[in-house]
């Protein structure tokens, strides 16, 4: 039995399967046991994974690569940055695991067409949220943890398959945007349905920052899909940045933390976040090399945490302002493309991964994080892409 893509090419069942199979596999052990650190494990699953997708079809997936020069560079820039780096086989280890999951994303874009991709992608998520709410739920010694956090004391939170509730819910926030954009585009029931499970998953991992990521990248699908509400969102967004006096804003996001059960420093983010800035002027220009953030970037809070909570301050850490500006331009080529291409969902996870990155770092050490945005860069450089796009605007131009 044979699946059809909608490009007109086929996939053997087996396959079919075995991806899934081994997606879900590899990205939940990998988590499990730690993507801030490289686990060999989780390596020999990833590359199975990757050999399964890209057997047959070399030759796109190279082509894809080399439409992807910010991509190369900044990967390049980074197996540089080891030869700096204070903890050199820490730095090895931590360009090997991006770079593992930079391929498996590129892999999924090439093996698959944006669709199926995207479906695959979004059952894959889907999966690991449900499981992770049924392990923290039957199983709470293995898949809660205890955190103490300044002003707040203990708390308990759900991690299910992962090991911190800020990964649960962001990978559930990207599986909700992705069932959003499958739903306007098929509007089929299942997803819509689906959709509303994930974003439970989201509020249930008690991570604001996955919270207010999942939000905007939900109204980021709704404005690119919706040409009745767009509109009506410009306004809105408008009022909100022009129209409201400066002490309502504050009242918003005053309300808007003790929603989240936040305090105004973000949870001592703020303190890290001067730490980590500290840091920065020390190295400013190279960075102290992947993988390698000094433990003072974080002492200053007076929080026992291993990153800057700030994936834009992390890459600055690690690989300096070149990282940054490498890093910068390829998030940047991406929102021109996504904001013109017809795809939603790519839209969407692309606003979900700049939002949450704001708070928590998702660029450095979150291997299925990268391999979701990995999966986006290529399949924006997809010529599928450009064609569907073409079409777009020449019917468009045949209405006028």
């Amino acid at each position: 039995m044979r699946i059809t893509q909608e490009s007109g090419t086929s996939v053997p069942r087996f396959q079919w399967i075995s991806a899934v199979l081994g997606i879900c596999a590899s990205s939940g052990a990998g988590l499990a046991l730690g993507w801030s650190h490289y686990a060999i494990s989780a390596l020999v699953l990833m590359a199975l994974v990757l050999a399964i997708l890209v057997l047959g079809d070399l030759g796109a997936f190279a082509d894809r690569i080399g439409r992807l020069p910010n991509l190369l560079l900044l990967l390049v820039w980074s197996a540089c940055s080891i030869t700096w780096a204070p903890d050199v086989l820490d730095a090895t280890g931590s360009w090997g695991a991006m770079t593992i999951a930079v391929l498996l994303g590129g892999a999924i874009a090439t093996r698959f067409s944006g669709m199926d991709a995207a479906r695959l992608i979004f059952g894959t998520l889907c999966a690991l949220a449900v499981a992770s709410v049924l392990v923290a739920e039957l199983f709470p010694s293995i898949g809660t943890i205890v955190t103490s956090r300044p002003g707040i004391g203990a708390t308990v939170r759900p991690v299910g398959l992962f090991d911190w509730n800020s990964r649960l819910g962001i990978v559930s926030a990207f599986g909700a945007v992705l069932g959003l954009g499958l739903w306007f585009e098929r509007r089929n029931r299942t997803y819509f349905l689906l959709t509303l499970v994930v974003v439970a998953v989201v509020a249930y991992s008690q991570s604001a920052t996955s919270v207010v990521a999942c939000v905007g990248g939900l109204v980021a699908v709704v404005w690119k899909s919706s040409a009745f509400a767009r509109p009506v969102m410009n306004l809105a967004c408008a009022l909100i940045l022009v129209g409201l006096p400066t002490r309502t804003l504050e009242r918003l996001y005053a309300a808007s933390l003790q929603l989240l059960g936040r305090s105004v420093d973000l949870t001592g983010r703020s303190g890290i976040w001067r730490g980590s800035i500290d840091l920065i002027k020390e190295r400013p220009l190279l960075g102290y090399g992947i993988g390698n953030a000094p433990a003072s970037a974080t002492q200053s809070s007076g929080m026992n945490v291993d990153n800057a909570h700030n994936g834009y301050l992390q890459v600055m850490i690690e690989l300096g302002i070149i990282g940054l500006l490498v890093f910068g331009v390829l998030v940047t080529v991406a929102v021109v493309r996504a904001v013109s291409v017809k795809s939603t969902w790519l839209f969407g996870c692309l606003t979900v991964f700049l939002i949450s990155n704001s708070a928590n770092n998702y660029t450095m050490t979150s291997g299925i994080t990268i391999t979701l945005m990995s999966w986006i860069w290529f399949s924006l450089r997809d010529p599928r892409w450009v064609i569907a796009r073409r079409d777009q605007l020449h019917g468009a131009s045949r209405k006028a």
